[in-house]
């Protein structure tokens, strides 16, 4: 903490291959109106110019470390928090920009005592300008109250304690694409979390990004990972993969349930919804058994959580291409 009082904020910032736009985000924490912060770059073996980026920009509260060999995102995340020094603790992607008050503001509710974590709303942008700034953007309004049992409602702009680090501990390694929302459960059961309806963000719909082309991945693990967590039962995986699918039936790979459903859609409303509740009791059969050995052998131990999440991939692209449909974190 500073003479003046003010906490030191550490802002960690993995990255990998995204030289091209890593400047935009480090900009960003340049621009805060809070000016007590760190932020501590981490490249994951990065094989672009990552380093002459970062060294381009002459200020002392950027840190910048390399891992050797490529340690993917949860344990470079890892790295990155034990280097760090600060009071609050925050990480943001090299492809995201936090909006010019986003720190203080987060601090400041922090600095109420009221709450251990907080979280933002954010804009959703498709790309920038020239100068720089976001195009198409999109405002996103999270809930006051997550509700963690339904999804990952906390979105990209957070912060929390130092003491919430520390009686959590690291990221799990073994949750590559799901490695933060396993994290804000375990910190949701024991701290308190509060919401700040501003928009201090700004999170990039990038259709390259993780979280878009592994999209049936990554929405199989925030299933097991809800699971894992006890904030779903067997049968609620089951009820979720379910809806997923039922989300592309339109695309579903068996004829008769694809073809069946568009023709429905183009006759009546009622007959629509005969066909759905039809379809959805069928598909529900279907993946019954393999989700229940799946989830079975991953409490025993016989499944690793990587093991486990593509087995749940796997049944659910047996039966229709789930594909990219918003923001996934």
């Amino acid at each position: 903490m500073s003479a003046q009082g003010a906490p030191l904020v550490s802002i960690v910032l993995p990255t990998y291959k995204r030289a091209h736009v890593l400047p935009l985000a480090i900009r960003s924490v340049l621009a805060q109106t809070y000016s007590n912060w760190e932020l501590v770059i981490v490249s994951d073996n990065s094989p672009d110019n990552t380093e002459e980026v970062v060294k381009a920009f002459d200020d002392r509260r950027i840190r910048y470390f390399r891992n050797d060999p490529n340690l993917r995102l949860p344990r470079t995340l890892n790295r990155g928090f034990s280097l760090a020094a600060g009071d609050y603790l925050t990480w943001t992607s090299d492809d995201n920009m936090l909006a010019p008050e986003a720190i203080a503001r987060m601090v400041e509710v922090l600095n109420e005592g009221e709450a251990d974590f907080v979280f933002a709303d954010y804009h959703e942008f498709a790309d920038t300008d020239a100068d720089g700034q976001p195009l198409g953007m999109k405002p996103i309004r999270l809930p006051d109250v997550p509700d963690m049992a339904r999804g990952n409602s906390i979105g990209a702009c957070f912060m929390y304690t130092r003491t919430v680090y520390e009686r959590i501990g690291d990221y799990d390694p073994d949750l590559f694409l799901n490695e933060d929302y396993d994290y804000w459960m375990r910190i949701a059961r024991r701290f308190r979390i509060k919401h700040i309806p501003e928009l201090l963000y700004y999170f990039r719909r990038d259709e390259d990004s993780l979280y878009c082309s592994r999209f049936a991945e990554v929405r199989a693990g925030s299933l097991l990972v809800r699971y894992k967590n006890h904030f779903l039962t067997a049968e609620d995986v089951l009820m979720g993969m379910t809806e997923l699918i039922m989300a592309n039936l339109d695309r579903h790979h068996h004829n008769l349930i694809r073809q069946g459903h568009t023709v429905c859609k183009r006759l009546s409303f009622r007959l629509t919804k005969r066909f759905e509740g039809m379809a959805r009791k069928w598909i529900s059969r279907r993946l019954r058994t393999p989700v229940r050995q799946t989830l079975a052998g991953f409490d025993a131990d016989q499944l690793s959580f990587n093991d486990a999440r593509l087995a749940l991939k796997a049944l659910m692209e047996k039966d229709a291409v789930i594909e990219y449909r918003g923001y996934v974190r």
